[in-house]
């Protein structure tokens, strides 16, 4: 992964640092992110201490070690809350696609709780049509 640092800004090494993390979200120290990144120890060592400022790692206090913190969950909690209201618009462009190249109709169920509901439905161009409520708050 080492590229040269000094092209690299640094929004994009707080990137690299957090996603050096994955996927074990093992300690490492700012040695050992430095070494692994190449980067120079005291600019890992600067966006280390703004990445915990802004609780994006946590600093083992024994160790001096770090690991993801809590505003990574956050971020993950937010995507996944987006893809629960948002996932007719996530999924409508691919749904379309797939009815495009396969020129069938192709239904995009949605599994709640031990049933399914048609929640898009992209129409091929054929005649057999294919009717059911669809949840208007979906679309």
């Amino acid at each position: 992964m080492r590229q040269d640092s000094s092209k690299i800004n640094s929004i994009d090494k707080a990137l690299m640092i957090l996603t050096s993390f994955v996927p074990y979200n093992q300690e490492m120290g700012t040695m050992e992110i430095s070494q692994k990144l190449g980067f120079h120890k005291a600019t890992a060592s600067r966006i280390l201490q703004n990445l915990v400022k802004r609780r994006f790692l946590i600093q083992n206090p024994q160790t001096k070690k770090f690991i993801l913190g809590p505003s990574v969950i956050d971020l993950a909690r937010s995507v996944n809350l987006s893809l629960k209201t948002n996932l007719v618009h996530i999924a409508k462009p691919f749904v379309d696609d797939l009815r495009d190249r396969l020129k069938e109709t192709v239904i995009f169920e949605v599994l709640s709780g031990e049933t399914t509901f048609m929640a898009y439905i992209a129409e091929g161009p054929r005649l057999v049509r294919l009717a059911g409520p669809v949840p208007k708050i979906l679309l």
